[in-house]
């Protein structure tokens, strides 16, 4: 598989280890890592292979993306994918691991902190985003839990997440029109609205007409999709 990534956009190392399989009478979680970090990738690789419950099987190493279909062998049931070093085609990398391995819990394990990355990584289809520590349990935690149905995020990935959906405090609507913006978007009509809020009908078009004024539009669609952008609302 090959990806439309400059060679400038990152430096390729072509390391692969294939690490032989356990017996199938001990079969353990296995998992497949994804890191230009040659260093980190074997320290990790020796930490979860020695830990005790559960043991998991390293089932490869790769330090570069320009051939994944390996990866369908190994059948990993996790993949630790470090993005840093992939530029501005770490969401097309993860959306082609997904179809390659779709049974796979991919989990971004990386230095990158940036907010917007955070959210266009889980949006790809990311399963979990983990920051890179030196404590080694985190990690563990994070497979743990992505195994029992959870979703593994460091602290900055779930304060990223909780701010998408946090309505905007600097709002130049006012509570109550924000609430009615919030019952528009979600295509309620004028009764609708006068009576969940028990306002007269009057009254919600009279809001709705000042809403329109602040944000500038003149069609539902408009106040919509602005809403949404400056998140007055949330959903």
């Amino acid at each position: 598989m090959s990806f439309s990534t400059k060679r400038s956009d990152f430096e390729w190392s072509y390391f692969d280890i294939k690490l032989p399989q356990k017996p199938i009478d001990m079969i353990s979680p296995s998992i497949s890592i994804i890191d230009q970090d040659r260093t980190f990738s074997s320290i990790i690789s020796s930490l979860l292979s020695k830990n005790e419950s559960p043991c998991y099987q390293i089932t490869g190493i790769h330090s570069h993306v320009n051939d994944l279909s390996g990866l369908k062998n190994e059948r990993p049931d996790f993949v630790l994918l470090e993005i840093s070093f992939l530029g501005s085609a770490f969401e097309e990398v993860i959306v082609v691991l997904k179809k390659i391995v779709p049974a796979s819990q991919l989990i971004i394990l990386t230095s990158e902190a940036r907010q917007d990355i955070i959210i266009r990584c889980l949006k790809a289809g990311a399963d979990g985003y983990v920051l890179k520590t030196l404590d080694f349990h985190s990690i563990i935690t994070a497979l743990n839990t992505t195994q029992h149905g959870g979703v593994p995020l460091s602290r900055v990935a779930a304060k990223a997440v909780i701010e998408v959906f946090r309505p905007n405090s600097k709002s130049i609507l006012t509570r109550r029109e924000g609430e009615i913006m919030n019952l528009v978007s979600h295509c309620k009509s004028y009764s609708e609205i006068s009576e969940q809020l028990n306002i007269g009908k009057h009254t919600a078009r009279t809001h709705i007409r000042n809403i329109y004024k602040k944000l500038h539009v003149n069609k539902k669609s408009e106040a919509i999709r602005i809403a949404r952008r400056e998140k007055i609302i949330v959903a």
